[in-house]
């Protein structure tokens, strides 16, 4: 499907495609094993018992179980005042306008929209932008152009397009809770909590960060709009699997959480918006830290010297919760119309994540291991977070703020932090990180990718970029 195709026919039909009744969500399911430290003792019949210093000889750990309650009370406990039971029992975690397969770019508008990564209501909103979602501006599908980030050169039908495969996933993770009827009465915006990583690198079959089994078809006149008419409408299923990396963090090694972090979203007040009468959420906000724990949470040994192995120090804080996994997502999707109006299909489907991590949780070391899942369904516009405008609650936790938006959008002189690449923008909830920028050895021996490397372009009046490395 071209980019043009679908700006030309959002713009014919914006009067009737912000209207849609029927939106897509996805809800988010942890079911995780963990294995922590249960007790360590000088005697082999009573636990935690005894003194360091007698050098103590018997160790046990215990079996548990991460779900995604467990997730939803560490928000809760942060954001509500220490009241891990703030959202009830009938409550979610949904990727909200998320898009997860790998077949998708932004709209240059969208992936240049941005003043400040991060900031609520701190974007310039381009006339009609209501959200993200492929029938409704900001995102589109993309199929493979032959290239790894830069455009396709002048000259070809295709002239001028981006390739896929650096954005995925894309949304915001939000909380949802609901009466006994199934209506929503609040939902909030928790993406800030997670951080999600996906590893690109180089293929010779172009799709940057995953790999597919998918078809892909045009069918022509598909839209049901009566006021315009569409040539033709892309559909098709597949599946879809990239490495992910998940992390999610409650406590004040969060940037997000921390009060001396210059990302703290707790610094901000009022909304950017003046006419809007609600404040940010984070207001004075800051994750678990020294407040209720012995030390900062990051270093241990902050923890005066103390001889028995039951110190007393710290009282037992269940709600202390950070963790990463690590493993490859698998994304089953068809291309449905969510709405019988719909000029364009979304990627409807199902995402399972199997994974294996650690994790800091109730003050305890813990080895993970299980599953995540996100389960896609179209649902009614409720009153609050899928049909809310996105940039009041867009928050761009994938720019890693030493990258502009693409290059080409940039101003017209280049500078090494501007380069022509569609990945880590400011809207971006995703980080995507090339090949080998982790690598151990490359550290050690210098042979990393640095950020002096020059790529070619097809401008002849300029002729090098520069690709800066996330290290």
């Amino acid at each position: 499907m071209k980019k043009t195709l679908i700006a030309a026919a959002l713009t014919a039909c914006v009067g009737t495609q912000l209207f849609a009744q029927n939106v897509k969500e996805g809800v988010i399911l942890f079911s995780l094993t963990s294995l922590a430290q249960n007790s360590v003792s000088t005697s082999k019949v009573t636990a935690n018992t005894g003194n360091w210093s007698q050098q103590p000889q018997y160790y046990k750990s215990q079996l548990g179980r991460l779900a995604t309650a467990d997730v939803i009370q560490a928000v809760s406990y942060v954001l509500h005042n220490r009241n891990n039971n703030f959202y009830g029992t009938r409550s979610q975690l949904v990727l909200v306008q998320g898009e997860l397969s790998g077949f998708f770019n932004l709209t240059p508008e969208l992936a240049n929209d941005t003043a400040v990564a991060g900031a609520p209501g701190n974007f310039n909103v381009t006339p009609n932008f209501t959200t993200t979602t492929l029938d409704r501006q900001g995102t589109f599908a993309a199929l493979a152009t032959g290239r790894h980030i830069l455009q396709v050169p002048a000259g070809f039908v295709t002239t001028g397009a981006f390739p896929p495969g650096h954005h995925q996933p894309w949304g915001q993770v939000f909380i949802k809770t609901y009466d006994t009827r199934g209506q929503v009465l609040l939902c909030e915006n928790v993406t800030p909590f997670f951080s999600f990583v996906v590893e690109e690198c180089y293929d010779c079959f172009y799709l940057n960060s995953f790999v597919t089994d998918t078809s892909f078809s045009y069918k022509t006149g598909a839209s049901g709009l009566p006021c315009c008419t569409t040539p033709s409408s892309l559909l098709g299923s597949g599946k879809d699997r990239y490495y992910m990396t998940l992390s999610f963090d409650n406590t004040d090694n969060n940037p997000y959480l921390n009060r001396a972090s210059g990302a703290w979203l707790g610094g901000w007040g009022q909304r950017i918006d003046p006419t809007l009468p609600f404040y940010n959420l984070y207001v004075g906000v800051t994750g678990v830290s020294s407040l209720l724990l012995p030390a900062d949470g990051i270093t241990p040994d902050l923890i005066r010297y103390v001889d028995p192995i039951r110190s007393g120090v710290a009282s037992f804080n269940k709600y202390v919760t950070r963790f990463t996994l690590n493993g490859i997502v698998t994304y089953a999707w068809n291309l449905k119309f969510i709405n019988s109006g719909d000029s364009f299909a979304d990627f409807v489907g199902n995402a399972s994540y199997n994974a294996n991590g650690y994790g800091f949780i109730a003050l305890r070391c813990a080895l993970l291991d299980g599953t995540m899942s996100i389960t896609e369904r179209i649902v009614k516009q409720a009153n609050c977070c899928s049909d809310d405008p996105w940039y009041d609650w867009w928050y761009g936790t994938g720019w890693n703020g030493a990258q502009n938006p693409w290059f080409v959008f940039a101003p017209a002189v280049p500078t090494p932090f501007g380069f022509e690449t569609p990945i880590n923008t400011e809207a971006d909830m995703s980080f995507h990180y090339g090949f080998d920028n982790y690598y151990e050895p490359g550290f050690q021996w210098g042979t990393n990718p640095r950020s002096n490397v020059p790529l070619p372009t097809q401008d002849p009046a300029n002729p090098w970029v520069y690709a800066p490395s996330s290290n």
